[in-house]
């Protein structure tokens, strides 16, 4: 089942690289996952165990070493002599069973422990469908899918590389899989070092999660992606250039992606969230640091299928490169449920570690420390939902991103903020009230309205971003069938009123105001109550007031301020009212933040240079 050392993914060599040179005493634990669940016969596990302990007669052949030496070029000579003597010890691996559940930890030194994970993962997979029996696709059917596959791709033109051995149905599966797919001009390789040097193709692959995961725990989490990618640019020197983002969020990483990360790396890997709209957020990026984001290159491997393939392809089209990887659709598409399982990187030098994901499901650790880490990290909590209506079910496609029920309504927001919508109807008073009357429709029928968080880990000045992107790429009213009632963003901007609404407002004041005459009585009474207010003050409307308080401010000097833009740039101000109307803001807003009540004002920080004179 296993017939190679090479058996496995690229990046686990090239981390093995990195990890023997720059952290060779340190030790880790990984655990297994099963997502998905799934019950695991107990032959499963005891079959698994012997596959462990067979994996110990494993070498590096001199083939292998030739293939190495020649194709990979970014391995130094001392690596490829540390493999030629690497061997695994299954005294690392820790396996139990209980009532369906099976445990799998791996302890030891990180340099030696890393390789574990994929031909793991792979030999489960494997040996789950011989026990279980289910029934596959006859190879007949299974190559015809497979070149259908093939001719479909071809005719896009997209790049792809197959990325399937952790869960492959089998070893042959795979090896079926690469061999029809070899010659045809969009196949530009395989993660499989194995298959790479049997079919004499590229190996593809840079990094995974654990890299940054640890780093997170070695130098602190809030650079850990920082950290990470200096030293993976110490080991290669600017080969092996794409890099994962999502590890603690996209948010996260962007902060740390500066100009120099952003030139000296390839592109980066998309791995969880949405991926239309994470190309848009990469694409601004690279135009906020003046980059030809054309010049710069996506590779998606997020559970990808032909179709979603074709829809990122026409989105980034022209805007950047891109590139796809794809596993399980390739290499387990054989007529079975596969398995969804991971192995992860738990500890490092007795150090927890979290993986959080742009997809908070898919988030890896303790549940206490994953909290903490999101607590930590507070400032990229937001999110971007969708609400969709469960009535009207078909293809609802808008610029690219796909919906299977129609969209009424996007909002932004972070904690249980989506969910309240629910509770939010009932409430007469709230003003949003053709989104409220659709949900009660809905509710009405026993029916509940479909709630999508579209991306997530952002900061609240991203999200205002992307709803607006949204609400646009949709359409309100007229132009869509969304209800917002405004275009998105912070503030009222864009607001619809109906013409009911405007009507009803007419009506009600008809007549209030206009052309009223006040009586002698009334008059009077209004005079006696602003005599009473004004008695011991002074009056602003008489000329001697008005006097007084010119007097009053003479020599005075307005407030100080350093207002910074969301692009950075620094403005030193006297006053803030000619600046808030200059720059369409709103002068209250931004002494809430001088005085560090808000973050931030539509991306605009505000300090005092001089405190106001009172």
């Amino acid at each position: 089942m296993i017939h190679s050392i090479l058996d496995s993914d690229l990046y686990k060599f090239t981390m093995q690289n990195a990890v023997m040179k720059l952290y060779p005493r340190a030790e880790v634990k990984y655990s297994f996952f099963n997502r998905g669940k799934t019950y695991i016969p107990k032959e499963v596990a005891d079959d698994l165990s012997d596959a462990i302990w067979d994996m110990e007669q494993l070498f590096l052949t001199e083939y292998e070493e030739d293939f190495l030496r020649e194709k990979c070029y970014f391995f130094d000579p001392v690596y490829i002599d540390f493999l030629k003597g690497y061997t695994y010890d299954a005294n690392e691996v820790k396996i139990w069973w209980n009532d369906g559940k099976l445990s799998i930890d791996i302890e030891g030194y990180w340099y030696r422990t890393i390789l574990w994970e994929v031909p793991i993962m792979a030999l489960m997979s494997e040996l789950y469908f011989k026990h279980t029996g289910e029934t596959k696709d006859s190879w007949n059917i299974i190559d015809e899918r497979t070149q259908w596959k093939a001719a479909r791709f071809d005719d896009v033109g997209v790049k792809l590389a197959d990325f399937g051995t952790r869960r492959r149905y089998s070893y042959k599966s795979q090896d079926h899989l690469v061999k029809e797919f070899k010659d045809w001009p969009f196949f530009v390789g395989t993660s499989n070092v194995h298959f790479a040097h049997k079919y004499n193709l590229k190996s593809i692959g840079t990094q995974a999660h654990e890299w940054m995961c640890a780093h997170s725990a070695l130098m602190g989490i809030r650079h850990a992606n920082k950290y990470s990618m200096e030293n993976w640019i110490k080991i290669y020197n600017g080969d092996l250039g794409i890099v994962l983002p999502d590890t603690f969020g996209t948010t996260i990483f962007l902060n740390d992606f500066d100009t120099k990360y952003a030139k000296l790396f390839d592109g980066v890997r998309h791995d969880s969230g949405n991926p239309i709209l994470f190309a848009k957020r990469i694409i601004n990026h690279y135009e906020k640091l003046r980059i030809d984001p054309m010049s710069k290159t996506i590779v998606f491997s997020d559970n990808l299928n032909f179709e979603k393939v074709i829809n990122i392809h026409n989105f980034c089209n022209g805007k950047i490169k891109d590139s796809y990887g794809i596993g399980t659709n390739l290499t387990n598409d054989v007529g079975v449920t596969p398995l969804n399982i991971v192995i992860k990187l738990v500890e490092i030098n007795n150090i927890p570690v979290v993986k959080l994901s742009d997809d908070f499901s898919k988030a890896v650790g303790n549940k206490e420390h994953i909290k903490y880490t999101k607590k930590l990290l507070e400032d990229s909590q937001y999110y971007v939902y969708v609400i969709l209506d469960p009535r009207k079910c078909g293809n609802y496609l808008y610029e690219n991103m796909f919906f299977e029920y129609e969209p009424f309504y996007v909002g932004k927001g972070r904690g249980n903020r989506s969910e309240n919508h629910l509770k939010d109807y009932l409430k007469i008073n709230k003003k949003n009230n053709p989104k409220n009357n659709k949900i009660k429709k809905i509710l009405s029928l026993n029916q509940k309205p479909i709630i999508i968080k579209l991306v997530e880990s952002l900061s609240e000045l991203e999200a205002f971003e992307m709803e607006k992107y949204l609400i646009k790429s949709i359409g309100r009213w007229k132009e869509g069938p969304l209800v917002n009632l405004t275009s998105g963003g912070e503030g009222t901007s864009g607001r619809i009123v109906s013409d009911y609404i405007k009507e009803k407002i007419s009506l009600s004041l008809k007549g209030k105001f206009k052309g009223r005459k006040l009586t002698e009585e009334w008059k009077e009474k209004i005079s006696k109550n602003n005599a009473r207010y004004w008695k011991g003050k002074s009056n602003p409307s008489s000329d001697k007031a008005r006097k007084k308080i010119s007097n009053s401010l003479k020599g005075k000097t307005k407030t100080k301020y350093k207002m910074t833009s969301p692009e950075g740039e620094e403005f030193i101000v006297d006053g803030i009212m000619d600046f808030c109307k200059k720059y369409n803001l709103n002068h209250s807003h931004l002494i809430a933040v001088a005085k560090g009540r808000k973050k931030q004002h539509k991306g605009w920080k505000c300090e005092y240079l001089s405190k106001p004179q009172r």
